[in-house]
């Protein structure tokens, strides 16, 4: 699988040609890795990873409980990990070091990690408009210390657990370069984007099943490269004075790293950060055009609009959905709005959802077990720019329910009140 080294790879520094030398180096030691473990091991951990996605595809009444889904995404993403991380640690660790891989200490930074990183985006989301400013604050330090931190994993991989010589030893293989980790990153955040806009462009408004799965899978690959290409990046960027520490040899990991693996010489061009750049742009541009097609896509259930009519001084909407070919999948009551014939905004979107008389979610896709759905919309008239009371949509002519960018249907306000 992977011939001798015939060359002598120097150690890597962070700075200029050298910082160069040592992203080729780390990118061909991850293909390495990749190549030496094999399909069957690799895949089996892209499908651990993408479980939970593949699951809110298949199960949508998880739907509610997606913070619960990314929680469990979140320990199986440290469980592949360490699964993978033991493996080339083993590979690289002196025949004399006595430490062991801790599952439990990588699972406690892992959590301290991303809650840092938690918490002001939560705080950003779920504040007021006019508080949420300071999670904003909060989240630009907290992005730039993730950054700084983002090889904590290391340290436990090899099993040094103390916080004080995690926390140094982490620091110290950013110290001269700060931006390691979206090297690292770079390439399989493109590889994904790529591929899961692909799927979709097959399916712009993820109706299909199949393109959805396609989405999940290819956030597996995501989590399951990143894991190989940020563990590269660690052992090559470890500087010298933790080899001792964490028991890994220099030697090993430079030979592994220069050996040419015959079966995937392409593999270590396509994982640079600068394939990834182009990637991400090139997914990113798929996404668009995606978009673009599926604003104009009639949505899958057919609609029928049964009851207009007031309710808590808001325009109420009754509607009649029937899904029987897609159940309702990526239907989202969120992109509904009022607006003229020719579809000009004016204001009157982002609609509350009720259902049996209860205000649900509206970025939640209904549910149903006979695919029948009836919900109302509740427009309210003080959000528009051209109408400030119901008083004004009574008299509107033009008045439109549209999806996206698709016409609905014409409402005529009837002025009855909603029980």
């Amino acid at each position: 699988m992977i011939d001798q080294p015939t060359d002598d790879t120097p150690p890597p520094s962070s700075t200029g040609s050298e910082l160069h030398e040592g992203s080729l180096a780390a990118y061909r030691l991850a293909a390495n890795m990749i190549t030496e473990d094999g399909i069957k091991r690799v895949v089996p951990l892209l499908l651990l990873i993408a479980a939970p996605s593949i699951a809110l595809t298949t199960f949508t009444d998880l739907e509610s409980a997606s913070v619960f889904i990314e929680f469990v995404n979140r320990i199986i993403m440290l469980l592949a990990l360490f699964l993978i991380g033991k493996t080339q640690i083993s590979r690289f660790k002196l025949p004399r070091a006595e430490k062991l891989p801790s599952l439990p200490f990588l699972l406690l930074y892992g959590a301290c990690y991303w809650f840092a990183l938690l918490i002001p985006l939560s705080l950003t989301l779920v504040l007021p408009q006019a508080l949420s400013l300071v999670g904003l604050f909060l989240l630009m330090p907290a992005l730039y210390v993730s950054l700084r931190f983002y090889f904590y994993f290391l340290a436990p991989l090899c099993g040094v657990t103390e916080p004080q010589k995690v926390i140094q030893m982490t620091k110290n293989i950013t110290a001269t370069n700060q931006w390691l980790a979206l090297r690292a990153l770079a390439a399989p955040l493109g590889i994904m984007l790529v591929c899961s806009s692909l799927a979709l462009s097959f399916s712009p408004d993820g109706r299909n099943v199949l393109a959805l799965y396609a989405v999940d899978l290819s956030s597996g690959l995501f989590g399951v490269l990143s894991i190989y290409t940020s563990l590269a990046f660690a052992f090559t960027f470890l500087p010298s004075e933790y080899l001792e520490t964490t028991g890994l040899n220099a030697e090993k990991i430079t030979a592994f790293s220069s050996a040419k693996a015959v079966d995937a010489f392409w593999l270590p061009p396509l994982l640079t950060a600068k394939r990834g750049i182009i990637f991400c742009c090139m997914g990113l541009l798929i996404s668009l055009g995606n978009n673009m097609r599926a604003a104009e896509l009639p949505p899958g259930p057919t609609l029928t609009v049964v009851k207009v009519g007031e309710a808590e001084e808001k325009l109420a909407i009754t509607i009649k959905a029937q899904d029987p070919a897609y159940h309702f999948r990526s239907f989202r009551p969120v992109h509904f709005r009022l607006s003229g014939e020719k579809g000009k905004d004016i204001g009157l979107n982002f609609p509350e959802i009720h259902i049996n008389g209860e205000k649900v979610p509206a970025y939640i896709q209904p549910t149903s077990e006979d695919d029948n759905v009836t919900f109302t919309l509740h427009f309210n008239p003080k959000n528009s720019s051209l109408v400030s009371d119901l008083d004004d949509l009574r008299k509107a002519r033009d008045l439109f329910l549209w999806y996206r960018q698709y016409r609905i249907s014409p409402i005529s306000f009837e002025g009855t009140k909603e029980s």
